[in-house]
This record gives structure tokens, sequence and C-alpha cells, in this order.
């Protein structure tokens, strides 16, 4: 039998204290291979058989085929059963294919957290996200929105002279031609007409730009 292609239950065990590990595979040798790869890497996320390996070093463990199964699906059950019989030390799951139950540990979660740092978005990711964004605003609040996220804010209602002002500045900030005139009496510096143009030729040349990166 050709072990790379052969489903089966396996066992790892260790010589020294004959404490064991079992498992199922579809392709055995292929998976005692990766075993022995990540033990030696002190990257097996199974924590007792890295700290064993680590202990008494790789002449300690052996790989044995305990049965040859034809039937894939039926790989899962005879594990169990053989790990009902054996009761395997290494073997952080009791129940065979499934991980329920197990808490991480600290190292492991360590481990976890340190993979992801440094992971940031590319400049491409970047530019599509921005352009995922472009037109897409959110609706101007209500004022019961407003006034129940200043509740949240300060656990009390605003006044009414705080409400006028807010109200105020929330039409400054709409583009009606009352609120333009009102922020142009209020603003030193008025654009003229020659500087708004060059302002919109400026965006619609940086979008385009940035859409044709994104799609080549």
């Amino acid at each position: 039998m050709d072990n790379c292609i052969i489903s089966g239950i396996y066992k790892i065990e260790n010589t020294v204290n004959g404490k064991c590990y079992i498992g199922s595979s579809t392709k055995l040798l292929a998976r005692w291979n990766r075993h022995k790869n990540m033990l030696s890497k002190n990257k097996h996320e199974n924590s007792r058989l890295q700290n064993s390996y680590g202990k008494h070093g790789a002449k300690a463990f052996t790989f044995t085929v305990l049965e040859y199964v034809e039937e894939k699906t039926d790989l899962i059950h005879r594990e169990q059963v053989w790990m009902n019989a054996l009761l395997p030390e290494y073997n952080i799951c009791k129940v065979a294919g499934s991980c329920l139950g197990v808490k991480l540990g600290e190292k492991t979660r360590l481990k976890q957290s340190l993979a992801k740092i440094g992971k940031k978005a590319s400049n491409e990711t970047k530019i599509k996200m921005s352009i995922a964004r472009l037109g897409v605003s959110k609706p101007p609040r209500t004022a019961q929105q407003r006034e129940s996220a200043a509740l949240k804010a300060t656990g009390k209602p605003h006044s009414e002279e705080t409400r006028a002002l807010m109200s105020r500045v929330h039409k400054l900030r709409c583009s009606t031609p009352e609120a333009r005139a009102e922020r142009a009496e209020r603003s030193p510096h008025i654009i003229t007409r020659e500087t708004r143009i060059k302002m919109i030729a400026s965006r619609a040349a940086n979008r385009i730009a940035t859409k044709e990166l994104v799609e080549s």
C-alpha cells in the first residue's frame, strides 16, 4: 500500500514515556511529514506534542498506522474508536474531528496576535477602498437623532441656546445660497470663479487617475 494516498488511522508515540497521539488522514505519509516539519520548526498547533518533542527530541517519536480505512467517511468514527481504546495523552480534543470547548493557551493567542501585527493594506487596496466610498454619504441627521447623540455623549440635554447655535452651525455647513453668502462674509479669503474651476478640474483628474490605476 502507498501510505501517501491511503486513508487510515495513525499513532504518534513517544517511546520514552509511552504517551501517544491519535489522528486520521486521507494521506498518511504526507500527514506524518507535515507533523515532523511543524514539530521541527516549533510551530505545531498541538502544544502538548510540541513540548514533548522539544524535551525528548525527534528520535523519541515513532509513527504507526493503526488501521487502513477505505471509506473516507468512516475516518472520524474509526479515529474515535481508537481514541476511546488508547486514551491518547497528547490529544487535546477528546472528540475526533472537533475542537469544541478547547481553549487556546496564552502562548498560542500571543502567536496569533503577533502574526497579525504589521499586516497593512497595500496602496492599491487603500485606493480601492477610497473609490468605493466615493459618492457614498450619510443622510443628514434629524433633530431627534442629534439630541439622542448629545444625550449619549453628555448624559444631559442641550439648552435652548445651545440647540439654536448648533442649528445655525448646521445650516452654515449646508450648500445653500444663504449659507455660502454668510460664509463669504465671515471668511477674509474669497475663492474666485477661476480658482473654483481649477479645483474642480484637479479633483476630476485625480479621480480619473485613481480609477485607471485600480482598473489596470
